[in-house]
């Protein structure tokens, strides 16, 4: 359905390139962009967003303090912006091929890549999120619940696509909601879990979305 496409589409779409300082080479923009966001949300993990300075970040990401503000607009900016790539794996997130949820061909590699991401790229931003989006203006916190949402939407969007009920994808919207819950289990539960159990987790909750998935379809 054209609505649910448009919905889908705008959890993959970012606003995070809407400050331009005096830096015109996108490739470098995005970059240094990278190795700020890299090095605060290892900083915000460790020290707290109230106590991680803008003179941490620098030292961290070896960006230049004079120069940082070519990249980003302050350390309130970086955390919407670590925040909003959460929501938007793309290339510039330097995502891994195997774990890009747009090669997968069935349900089960979906899913699978889906929880690969979430558990292996993404744990501390989703870690990050659960702790500090209070700290965020209102607005910026009603963004990030809404790209949750269109996430959710998405999900479902691509369950109906893949189990072959594109247009009655409305029927996979509480799958999907518990499927992007999941995301959340392995950042909160990691000190408590070996690599190699990872993946073992992985394999046994995508057998249970499809599971559930095919009943639903039946």
């Amino acid at each position: 359905m054209p609505e649910t496409k448009k919905t889908s589409s705008a959890a993959h779409q970012t606003d995070s390139d809407d400050y331009g300082g005096r830096i015109k080479d996108g490739k470098l923009v995005r970059r240094r962009r990278q190795q700020i966001m890299d090095a605060a949300l290892g900083l915000f993990l460790e020290k707290g967003y109230g106590s991680t300075t803008i003179r941490d970040i620098c030292a961290r990401s070896a960006v230049n303090q004079a120069s940082i503000y070519d990249y980003v607009k302050g350390k309130e900016d970086i955390l919407r912006r670590i925040l909003d790539r959460m929501h938007n794996p793309s290339a510039d997130n330097a995502m891994r091929a195997e774990f890009n949820t747009a090669s997968a061909t069935d349900l089960e590699s979906y899913i699978s890549n889906f929880l690969q991401f979430a558990w292996r790229e993404n744990s501390q931003a989703i870690l990050l999120a659960y702790r500090e989006a209070g700290r965020l203006p209102v607005e910026d916190r009603r963004r990030l619940l809404q790209r949750d949402a269109d996430l959710v939407d998405k999900v479902a969007f691509d369950i109906g696509r893949l189990t072959g009920r594109e247009d009655d994808h409305g029927r996979y919207s509480l799958l999907a909601e518990v499927v992007v819950f999941l995301t959340a289990f392995m950042p909160f539960r990691q000190w408590h879990l070996r690599d190699r159990e990872i993946d073992l987790l992985v394999e046994n909750v995508t057998r249970m979305v499809v599971a559930a998935a095919l009943d639903l379809d039946g």
